[in-house]
């Protein structure tokens, strides 16, 4: 017998509310990673991850697109608001 998988993501609008509740606190997170002014080396792990899990192309699960396909937010707006919130440091 072959078990085919749906994905996460089949059909948007039948998402469970857990997994878009998932990808917000992955985005919110990774806001909070990057805004961090905390200097300690892990602090300096997480921001440098967060930083390029922003700027990865990948569109796997638990990527940065991803989330944004899950939100149904436009990653280049998105990316956009964390830089503007970056420099407002």
């Amino acid at each position: 017998m072959l078990l085919k998988s749906e994905g996460l993501c089949q059909r948007k609008s039948n998402l469970e509310p857990a997994v878009r509740k998932i990808a917000l606190a992955m985005l919110v997170q990774a806001i909070r990673d990057v805004r961090s002014t905390d200097q300690s080396k892990q602090a300096s792990e997480w921001k440098e991850d967060a930083l390029q899990w922003f700027a990865g192309g990948e569109d796997s699960a638990g990527s940065f697109s991803w989330v944004c396909q899950i939100l149904q937010w436009d990653p280049g707006k998105t990316r956009a608001a964390v830089d503007d919130l970056r420099i407002s440091l």
